[in-house]
């Protein structure tokens, strides 16, 4: 794969990231809606909004050219944690259904592939 389309599958990816994780959370993240949702999972009030904070920082910190390669591969690391555990949050307490595997799953795949091009790019494997 030449490093051109390399750059834009990274960025596609990057700005789906950033738009799922990053602005979902400055615009909903604080919302009573969000801290209710997160109540009928038996999560405290403070876990949403420091949730929320966590992915703000960490896609500003994909988003950026300068951000330490060891910043990135925890921001990677989180939001694949977010994903798993929000599938496995949304199976135990409404069952197993195929939006609760499938949708966080497939934002897995969208990180896995931003990371991958993003290493690609730095030649760091």
């Amino acid at each position: 794969m030449s490093t051109k389309l390399t750059k834009i599958i990274y960025w596609i990816t990057t700005g789906i990231i950033f738009i799922m994780f990053g602005v979902t959370s400055m615009f909903m993240g604080f919302s009573e809606s969000t801290a209710i949702a997160f109540a009928q999972f038996g999560y405290p009030d403070y876990f949403c909004y420091a949730l929320s904070v966590f992915k703000i920082l960490g896609t500003i910190a994909l988003i950026l050219p300068f951000t330490p390669k060891l910043l990135k591969e925890w921001a990677y690391a989180g939001f694949i944690f977010d994903c798993v555990f929000a599938s496995i949050s949304t199976v135990a307490i409404n069952g197993l259904s195929v939006m609760a595997i499938v949708f966080p799953l497939l934002f897995v795949v969208v990180i896995m592939v931003s990371y991958f091009c993003n290493k690609k790019l730095h030649q760091t494997y």
